[in-house]
């Protein structure tokens, strides 16, 4: 028995020693915009986020320009990388770290979300000084989502006046969460969501278009496709367009909505910026507007 015993327990120690290897530890890096290091720390962070993330890992980022980014690493079950805003009180390891990496905004190009489990997190959730600024596009969107379980906030995003150029694009995607941020100088949509199930949009802030002319449809949200679980709350909607848009003819499934404790202003036509919601049949509006 006492062989027995002993044989098991070598095995055992043995499969553990094997999967060691195989077992991912989840750990900080560090990115700090005039940097060239490993990342392990702030005296030797990298100097932008590399091409590969790893699952499970937090980035700290200090202030700084970033270039545009693409997260689509691949998954690792249901394991997040966490892209946070490094701060005076959270930044990590506090060696090689100074106060005036945190003070500011850490600024990107366009991002874009291509695999699932993300969470981009501006670590400031002060309206006007959010930790996180993207913008840039020449085309297409600043903040583009196509994937699943994704969080971005604490962010500010603006599409410089260009034309046709969204500031953020929901696609294709379930389980999102937009809170504490800010769409800023667009002459098109600042959301188009299309083909979401499962969205919130918690304490939006957007600001007037740039233009408001009729050659640019700029819809502060614009729905297509199929849209269910749709969650507006506690939001400033400072739009002259038309507010809420659901896509008319053609291919399009309305789910569940929920839009309340917003306020909406700046409307230039009232009446045309509520007549899509009227033409539904969604009584959503079921807070203070």
């Amino acid at each position: 028995m006492r062989f027995f015993t002993k044989l098991s327990l070598s095995l055992f120690f043995l499969f553990v020693v094997f999967l060691l290897p195989l077992v991912s530890f989840a750990a900080n890096k560090y990115i700090r915009a005039d940097a060239s290091g490993d990342g392990s720390d702030w005296n030797n962070a990298y100097g932008s986020l590399p091409d590969t993330l790893n699952r499970g890992d937090t980035y700290y980022i200090t202030d700084g320009s970033y270039g545009g980014y693409l997260f689509d690493d691949a998954l690792s079950g249901t394991q997040y990388i966490y892209i946070k805003k490094a701060t005076a009180t959270d930044h990590g390891t506090a060696t090689g770290w100074n106060d005036s990496y945190g003070d500011g905004q850490a600024a990107f190009g366009p991002i874009k979300f291509k695999s699932d489990y993300f969470e981009f997190d501006g670590n400031t959730d002060t309206a006007g000084r959010y930790g996180f600024a993207v913008s840039g596009a020449s085309s297409g969107s600043n903040v583009l989502i196509a994937a699943n379980h994704i969080t971005v906030k604490d962010t500010t995003a603006r599409a410089d006046g260009k034309a046709r150029v969204r500031v953020f694009e929901i696609e294709y995607a379930n389980n999102i969460l937009v809170e504490n941020a800010e769409a800023w100088d667009t002459d098109n949509d600042a959301f188009q969501v299309q083909n979401v199930s499962g969205i919130t949009l918690d304490h939006i802030h957007l600001h007037t278009r740039t233009d408001a002319g009729v050659g640019t449809h700029g819809d502060a949200f614009e729905l297509q496709g199929s849209v269910d679980n749709f969650i507006l709350r506690h939001s400033a909607i400072q739009w002259n367009g038309q507010q809420i848009f659901f896509g008319g003819a053609g291919d399009h499934t309305y789910g569940s909505f929920t839009i309340h404790g917003n306020v909406f202003y700046g409307i230039d036509t009232p009446s045309a910026s509520w007549k899509a919601l009227t033409d539904n049949s969604l009584a959503v509006l079921n807070g203070p507007i």
